[in-house]
């Protein structure tokens, strides 16, 4: 992961090279919360341009790799759900599902009762533990969780799924009334990011705060000339 604090001291280095104060905690953190949203919203847009065949050449191919790579750190592989009251609970930290499953066998989605009345009319069997080739079960998305048919089903389902991410955040402690980074504070939070992405978080926290970015003389010794221009180019 991104260290939150090699990002923060980053920022503040940035800040006192182009003469401004030096950027807060509570500043720093609304920032990083807004930067970690954005390329979030950055890495989904690849995924799905990308499902769609809209991913060409070589930069757009390895920026598809780069989102693909960050997404493995939200994603839960065989999460078992908890049964309650009829249906089995969303979990608390899900951002989308993928699949469900029974006993590692993957469940098909209803997307309405009526899909349900459909498949019993067509003769679809919906016991778990019978023998007919067309046995199968089901789940339908509830406002708490999933309902799975049949109703006799009331353990052994697990997910995979894309969890919500961390709002990362720079802790301290007041040390001689300067604020020191405390990263074992128990809401302590690195960016959860690949460490591949801190050249795009310094750059989008430092545009925020307001650092003048244009200054390729303050920018060269943390991205480099090849950095600056793609940087340069896409804003």
């Amino acid at each position: 992961m991104v260290s939150v604090d090699k990002v923060y001291s980053t920022i503040n280095s940035l800040a006192n090279k182009d003469q401004r104060s030096s950027v807060g905690p509570s500043v720093f953190n609304s920032f990083s919360s807004v930067a970690m949203a954005d390329i979030i919203d950055d890495i989904r847009i690849t995924i799905k341009n990308d499902k769609l065949g809209l991913v060409y050449g070589k930069i757009e191919k390895d920026r598809l790799e780069y989102a693909k790579d960050a997404l493995n750190y939200f994603y839960v592989i065989g999460s078992g759900l908890t049964f309650s009251t009829d249906i089995f609970l969303r979990p608390v930290n899900l951002e989308s599902l993928e699949d469900l499953f029974y006993s590692d066998d993957k469940i098909d989605k209803l997307e309405s009762y009526k899909h349900l009345t459909l498949l019993r009319k067509m003769g679809k069997h919906l016991s778990p533990d019978n023998e007919d080739a067309d046995a199968n079960i089901y789940y339908l998305v509830t406002e708490g969780g999933y309902k799975v048919f049949p109703s006799t089903v009331e353990d052994s389902i697990t997910a995979t799924y894309y969890r919500k991410w961390a709002s990362p955040k720079w802790t301290y402690m007041e040390v001689n009334g300067t604020a020191v980074y405390n990263g074992s504070a128990n809401d302590a939070q690195d960016f959860e990011l690949p460490e591949r992405f801190f050249d795009d978080l310094v750059y989008r926290i430092a545009i925020m705060v307001g650092i003048n970015i244009r200054d390729d003389k303050m920018l060269q010794p943390l991205f480099g000339e090849k950095q600056i221009d793609e940087k340069e180019n896409v804003s």
